[in-house]
C-alpha cells in the first residue's frame, strides 16, 4: 500500500486536471477541492487506479466522438440514424478501454458529482 501512495496521488492529480481540461468551464476552488476529495475516496467508491485510467481515456474518446458527430447530426435530414451511429461508436470506445457502459456511467456520475458537472454522458 505504501509503494502505491505516490502513484495514487499523482494519478488523482492528473485525473483532476484532465477533468477540468476536458470541460472548458470556470473552475472554482470549491470545485477543485471537491474533485480531489472525491478521488481520494476512490477506494470507498470501489474504483481501482486501472479503472480510473481507463475511464479517463474513455471519457476523452467519448467527448471526441460527441464533438465529431454534433454538427453532422444537426444538419442531417435523418438525425436519429446518426445519433444511433454515434451511440454505437461511443459504446465501442468505452468497451475498448475495458469498461462496460454501465461501469463507465457509474464512474462518470461519481466524477460529475465531485466536479459539480451536470453533464454525465
Amino acid at each position: 500500500m505504501i509503494a502505491t501512495a505516490p502513484l495514487n496521488s499523482n494519478l488523482l492529480f492528473a485525473l483532476t486536471i484532465l477533468s477540468f481540461a476536458l470541460h472548458a468551464s470556470a473552475v472554482s476552488p470549491t470545485a477543485f477541492g471537491a474533485t480531489a476529495a472525491a478521488f481520494q475516496e476512490n477506494e470507498e467508491f470501489g474504483v481501482s487506479d486501472a479503472e480510473l485510467q481507463s475511464y479517463a481515456r474513455a471519457k476523452k474518446r467519448v467527448e471526441e466522438i460527441a464533438t465529431f458527430w454534433e454538427e453532422s447530426i444537426e444538419r442531417s435530414s435523418s438525425p436519429d440514424v446518426l445519433r444511433k451511429v454515434r451511440e454505437n461508436e461511443i459504446e465501442i470506445a468505452i468497451g475498448l478501454e475495458g469498461l462496460t457502459t454501465e461501469r463507465y456511467r457509474e464512474i462518470d456520475d461519481h466524477v460529475s458529482g465531485a466536479t459539480g458537472r451536470p453533464d454525465a454522458e
